[in-house]
């Protein structure tokens, strides 16, 4: 039977094969055509050992398959011997050669990629194949051991190659080339899949590092912040003072909490917890109040944003001096530099208190320097000090230099104003400019209103000082969060030398009492111009006061005489008008009258109200009578005030004298002479009186002729005649006294003196 040999897997094919059954190919080696069989101890047809391949541990047993097999496992059997382990071959000297059995004219060789041409043979029974050194493997595939096939024989086969001689080997030729084969299907598959392979593991590559770079960049710790706290006041705090408290690097568009003295939480003038909301810059504004519960000594203020970002800042409040209120202000001159027209520049001084209470004072700018000095805030209260800012906007003012003037004045306290004079320059244009220019008429705008209304508006004005037109937009921005805040427009476009007004307006209705700070930041062209600062203080709700000053009234009379008029004023110390009026007692409406009883008043306005005492016909004794003020609105908050007035009113006698100095001047020609007293019973009962002459011993030159009486009425009158005679006495001056009393006892009649001098001259 004709086989034939595959030339790419090498697989031995019957010879009418027309396609490898395992790779597929259709090109094949030719065959010889030879029947052997093993001749040995093995022809009774037992299964005989044959040498093995080197690389083989064991022996390898005939296989008992048919032809298209080697002998051992077959190669998908052989785990050891897979094309992608390599197999050791023993050199060509070294590899046994094999006995080829004739099995119906069937020749096997081992030699997979050459045609054989067998010799020629003596005798026809028997012969010896000697096998050639396989060719090396392609490079794809690992090297293979190769076993001889055997066919299996059959009894009579047995029998007759026992009778037969051997014969000599043959000659095999050598091997022709093999002819080039092309790489089978499934090797073609294979070579395909692995730069598919290398791409595929790449592109997984690539995947891996990038989610192990973006693990590694979520996981790295963000960049550390380092808020910090900071204030432009100095010197000492006091209790009622406000302390203005600066932060920056805390969290943009945060909400930030104060605490003091580690766990203490800072209360606004509300009295809630006091937060304030961070700009988009990581920076705020927070106004502190230092209340009566802040003790004397040092103070750690801590502010916290919500991610935990903490700063802290240390003050000391100072103790109240006993002493009167004093304003003071150091120092009196600032300059804040020569700039570019345009140019905004800020300074910060400090108001500070010389004694103690509070000062009262109010701030002004001279109307020359109004448009382009401003301060914040132009008036308060503070007990110890207070920080304000000054603000120069140089916007389009001539090139030159430039002096300003502010005003301090403390309320009430009639001391001079205290004059801070401030300096800055323009410098000179350069050149026109060509490119868009955006100038603010204003750096700082205040605003002061109430929690119910809202203050009025106030204008900033925009120009663009450049040689091109622009398109400006304005964003606002507030620490505390609320909206508070608005523009009347909040974008538009602006030619060259164009300029535009803007509305500002605040809405203070509905928020807490306190301080608050806004920005309005103007962009034009991905530039900004120096953002305008805002400033809102919110006060309680207008509301009137009433302040009495005094708070009672005395008057001292004799019974059917009426007293001297007295006043006491009725002050607004409020922030809305009063309408007032007075309400009296049954007293008050008899012996009390008052000049006006209703009237209205303006904040810190004064008015003063007369009693005129109607107590002629009252008794002897005290009466007592009430005055209140009070505010005359319905359903008015205002506290009433009163005003206690008391009558005293006695029935006795009232010494009173025409004169209370006698002077006598003698010369030797005149040596005496009389002067007259006349005594009068002012009061309103009789009067038993007496007079009499200060002195241990008797005075000779001095005399009267009336030493007193008795029943002297009301209104009735007395003379005493004071003698003077200076006869014996010596040039010089001599003086004496004489006392007027009443005699009874316990008296509350108060007693009156005359003091007499005589001079005598030569």
């Amino acid at each position: 039977m004709e086989t034939k040999r595959c030339q790419r897997c090498h697989k031995l094919l019957r010879g009418d094969a027309q396609i490898c059954s395992r790779c597929g190919g259709y090109d094949f080696l030719p065959v010889a055509q030879t029947r052997t069989r093993h001749s040995g101890p093995y022809s009774s047809g037992e299964v005989a050992s044959v040498p093995s391949n080197p690389s083989l541990p064991v022996p390898i047993q005939l296989s008992p398959h048919r032809a298209g097999h080697y002998s051992g496992l077959h190669p998908e059997d052989e785990p050891y011997q897979s094309s992608f382990l390599p197999v050791q071959r023993p050199p060509l000297a070294a590899q046994p050669a094999l006995e080829v059995e004739e099995v119906e004219d069937l020749t096997f060789s081992t030699v997979p990629d050459a045609s054989i041409v067998s010799a020629p043979v003596s005798a026809p029974k028997r012969q010896v194949a000697t096998f050639t050194p396989l060719p090396s493997p392609r490079p794809q595939r690992s090297s293979q051991t190769y076993h001889v096939p055997l066919v299996e024989q059959s009894a009579t086969e047995r029998d007759l190659e026992a009778t037969r001689a051997p014969v000599s080997a043959p000659t095999i030729a050598s091997p022709r080339p093999p002819a080039p084969a092309t790489r089978p299907p499934g090797c073609q598959k294979r070579g395909n899949s692995v730069p598919l392979l290398l791409i595929a593991s790449c592109l997984l590559f690539i995947v891996a590092t990038g989610i192990m770079a973006f693990l590694l960049l979520s996981s790295k710790p963000a960049t550390q912040l380092k808020p910090r706290l900071f204030t432009d006041q100095t010197g000492l705090l006091r209790v009622h003072d406000t302390l203005l408290l600066s932060g920056s690097e805390f969290e943009p568009d945060a909400t930030v909490s104060f605490t003091r003295d580690a766990s203490i939480t800072v209360l606004d003038s509300a009295g809630k917890p006091l937060q304030v909301r961070t700009f988009n810059t990581g920076n705020f504004f927070a106004s502190i109040t230092i209340s009566e519960s802040w003790n004397v000594g040092k103070h750690v203020i801590d502010a916290t944003d919500q991610q935990g970002n903490k700063a802290s800042y240390t003050i000391t409040v100072q103790l109240t001096p006993g002493a009167a209120p004093q304003l003071q202000l150091t120092p009196n001159h600032i300059d804040l530099g020569v700039d570019n027209a345009g140019v905004v520049s800020h300074k910060s001084i400090t108001l500070t208190n010389a004694g103690g209470g509070e000062v009262n004072w109010l701030g002004s700018v001279a109307k020359s320097d109004a448009s382009w000095l401003t301060l914040t805030p132009d008036h308060g209260n503070f007990a110890g000090s207070e920080g304000i800012v000054i603000t120069i906007n140089r916007g389009n003012l001539p090139p030159q230099p430039y002096t300003g003037h502010i005003s301090f004045t403390q309320a009430g306290s009639g001391n001079a104003a205290l004059v801070l004079t401030v300096t800055m320059g323009v410098n000179p244009a350069s050149a026109t400019s060509t490119s868009a220019n955006l100038v603010l008429s204003n750096a700082a705008i205040t605003f002061t209103g109430d929690t119910v209304s809202n203050p009025a508006s106030q204008p900033i004005t925009i120009q663009n000082t450049g040689g091109q037109s622009l398109n400006w937009t304005a964003s606002l921005a507030t620490t505390s969060g609320n909206n508070w805040l608005a523009l009347s427009s909040t974008s538009g476009y602006l030619a060259a030398g164009a300029s535009a007004t803007i509305t500002v307006s605040v809405a203070s209705a509905g928020l807490s009492v306190g301080t608050y700070q806004g920005t309005l930041t103007f962009s034009y062209a991905g530039a900004s111009a120096t953002p305008v600062t805002v400033t809102l203080t919110v006060n309680p709700p207008p509301v009137a006061r009433i302040a009495i000053s005094p708070g009672g009234l005395s008057f001292h009379t004799l019974m059917g005489q009426n007293a001297s008029a007295q006043s006491f004023t009725v002050t607004n110390t409020g922030n809305a008008p009063l309408n007032w009026g007075i309400v009296e007692d049954a007293n008050g409406k008899t012996y009390a009258p008052v000049s006006q009883s209703s009237g209205t008043l303006a904040p810190s306005k004064s008015i003063a109200i007369t009693v005129n005492p109607a107590i002629s016909q009252a008794s002897a004794g005290t009466l007592n009578a009430l005055i209140t003020v009070i505010d005359t609105d319905a359903g008015t908050p205002v506290k009433s005030q009163q005003v206690n007035v008391t009558f005293s009113i006695v029935n006795q006698a009232v010494i009173s004298l025409d004169q209370n100095q006698l002077i006598f001047n003698h010369t030797s020609a005149i040596a005496s002479s009389t002067q007259t007293i006349m005594l009068t019973d002012t009061g309103s009962a009789p009067l038993n009186w007496a007079v009499s002459i200060n002195n241990s011993s008797p005075i000779a030159w001095l005399s009267i002729d009336n030493s007193g009486g008795n029943g002297l009425n009301p209104g009735g009158v007395e003379f005493i005649n004071v003698t003077c005679d200076s006869t014996h006495l010596s040039p010089g001056t001599f003086t004496a006294s004489l006392t007027l009393r009443d005699t009874d006892a316990g008296t509350p009649v108060a007693p009156q003196t005359v003091n007499v001098t005589v001079i005598v001259t030569p």
